[in-house]
């Protein structure tokens, strides 16, 4: 006759290991009716908890190599998002054209005819003696 198998978990093995250990022990305890049986059964319980070990053991390598590929994932997304794109003096060109487009700002014409001061003074000497008018007004008041 075939004993009656009781399992308790001691540790992190779930109900479901243990009704699964159950029916492996009673097809092994059928096998060997007749026969001195304990060596077998403790025998079968070895060798079952060794392979639920390591497949554990594999399950949790996965998923922590699962996790640090995520995370390597992640941190070189935020190194390209931090990265941009470099600046020069087309794509500048291009992002400020665009820019303008979307915001509806018209191009102003005349400011890329108007002169910068240095060609403003180059070109009509008296305005370097006009703000002594004003330096002077500044010191009468005083």
């Amino acid at each position: 006759e075939v004993p009656e198998i009781l399992l308790s978990s001691e540790s992190d093995v779930t109900e479901d290991d243990l009704s699964l250990l159950k029916e492996r022990l009673t097809r092994e305890a059928e096998e060997n009716l007749g026969m001195a049986m304990i060596f077998s059964l403790v025998s079968a319980t070895q060798d079952w908890l060794s392979s639920v070990v390591e497949d554990r053991t594999k399950e949790r390598e996965a998923e922590r190599q699962r996790k640090e590929e995520e995370e390597e994932r992640r941190a070189q997304e935020e190194e390209e998002r931090r990265r941009g794109t470099p600046v020069t003096i087309e794509t500048f060109q291009n992002w400020k054209e665009a820019f303008l487009r979307e915001s509806g700002i018209e191009k102003d014409v005349d400011a890329e005819k108007r002169l910068t001061g240095r060609q403003l003074f180059e070109k009509d000497s008296s305005l370097i003696d006009s703000d002594k008018v004003f330096q002077d007004e500044e010191i009468d008041e005083e």
